[in-house]
């Protein structure tokens, strides 16, 4: 949920500094034109351009986004794990919920659950163990420590991390 919250945020100020880009920069253009101000002619034609043809762009793409993240909100907040119940919340076809869930999977958003179709479901893949090598303490031997946890080979001390 953190990842797609920060994606929407970032979309979000886009989306809202392309608006206002579009909104300054059109009285600009005539007020450096007339006072013969060429640097803020072109800065204002650029942020008029920019925002005319940007700004559609990214309140679109921060609507859809958005849409995501209230599919998101229901397969994690809620519950809703099958594609017939998520058409069901959000009146949306089947193959429509199904492209997005996928989207969700492979963008990271869905971290530990496998789709097949149909259903999510939570994996329960073990996560490996965390293995560092670190000096020992006692005698500055290398120690490989898995977990915090490890013995040095050397001197025989137990190291906990």
């Amino acid at each position: 949920m953190k990842k797609m919250k920060r994606v929407l945020r970032n979309q979000f100020a886009i989306a809202l500094v392309t608006s206002i880009m579009m909104v300054v920069g059109i009285p600009l253009i005539p007020i450096s034109a007339v006072n013969g101000i060429t640097w803020l002619l072109v800065v204002a034609i650029v942020f008029t351009a920019y925002g005319f043809y940007g700004c559609p762009l990214y309140w679109i793409s921060y609507a859809s986004k958005r849409e995501l993240y209230s599919i998101l909100f229901l397969i994690e907040n809620e519950h809703v794990l099958t594609v017939e119940s998520l058409c069901q919340q959000t009146g949306k076809d089947g193959k429509y919920i199904s492209d997005k869930i996928r989207y969700l999977l492979l963008g990271g958003f869905l971290p530990g659950y496998i789709f097949n179709g149909e259903t999510l479901e939570k994996s329960f893949v073990q996560e490996k163990p965390t293995v560092v090598s670190v000096p020992c303490p006692f005698c500055g031997a290398p120690v490989t420590l898995s977990d915090g946890e490890g013995k040095c080979e050397y001197c025989g001390s137990s190291i906990h991390k």
